[in-house]
């Protein structure tokens, strides 16, 4: 079973292993040999200096930070949205840079355009006007004047925080309290559907798509996409619930951890999971 660590996807790992694949003669010893490569791509690769393109200082740095990893997520929250069970619409309260980054697994290359409203006054002159900015409160009152007239506008409003899933504090000087918050899959202050949606993103899964909330055995099962995804964030499951889980015929099943008593249990949870055709298996 595969953990869920709370980062979003590497996705320099995960390139230079599709460059690998396909090119194993240009690494050696674990590095990519560039001067390999270029004689492998051969007249395809561009060396002119000059060319047009849309560029600014700093882009490369931007390149970076951007494919850099994040432990951030997005919380949801209903009591500040409209139609949450079906409208397609996002509202995201965050830093640009950060939420990019979490978003990039569920949304990339299906996004035609962002519109960033950029940070006019940042400093002390005040050069351009800046009283209108949209938030979700203002927002909202759009919202209901366009259901006036009658129009069915919606919207999911998500909240930048820090990831749902408890990790290890390398720098904390309280080792045995850092112990006891390890123990348990999210945090105390968070909601199985906090850490269901976090699940979506780390499974690069649109925040817009319908969850269907079933019960298996007297436990709540979280249902997407006709049951290809079955999360279960309960717990004291017993191996005959797993086996009804799993009749349901999914591809993918998410769990807690601390769900199976111990390893032969879990050994046991995931035969019985793969005998009924389940193909991705993880554990918060």
């Amino acid at each position: 079973m595969l953990k869920l660590d709370g980062k979003t996807q590497d996705l320099i790992s995960e390139n230079i292993t599709k460059l690998k694949d396909l090119f194993p003669e240009a690494f050696k010893e674990g590095k990519i040999d560039f001067e390999a490569l270029r004689l492998i791509l051969g007249d395809e690769i561009d060396t002119e200096n000059e060319r047009y393109s849309f560029t600014w200082h700093g882009k490369s740095e931007a390149i970076k930070l951007a494919l850099k990893q994040s432990t951030g997520t997005l919380r949801p929250c209903k009591e500040e949205s409209k139609h949450w069970d079906t409208t397609q619409n996002l509202f995201i309260e965050s830093d640009n840079l950060e939420v990019l980054r979490i978003l990039q697994s569920s949304y990339r290359n299906k996004i035609k355009m962002i519109y960033i409203d950029p940070p006019y006054n940042t400093g002390h002159d005040f050069i351009y006007e800046d009283d209108f900015k949209d938030n979700v409160k203002h927002y909202k009152e759009k919202v209901s004047e366009a259901m006036k007239a009658n129009l069915d506008i919606g919207f999911k409003v998500f909240k930048l925080d820090e990831t749902n899933f408890t990790q290890w504090d390398e720098e904390t000087t309280d080792p045995a309290n850092a112990l006891l918050r390890s123990v348990q899959s999210i945090k105390a202050n968070r909601t199985s559907e906090d850490a269901l949606y976090e699940i979506l993103l780390k499974y690069g899964i649109d925040l817009t798509l319908p969850v269907t909330e079933l019960e298996v055995d007297s436990k709540k099962v979280f249902s997407l996409a006709a049951n290809y995804l079955l999360v279960c964030l309960e717990k004291n499951l017993s191996l005959s619930t797993i086996e009804e889980i799993a009749k349901l015929k999914p591809k993918r099943v998410v769990f807690y951890d601390e769900v199976f008593k111990d390893d032969v249990v879990k050994l046991n949870a995931e035969q019985t999971l793969r005998k009924f055709g389940v193909e991705d298996l993880r554990v918060i």
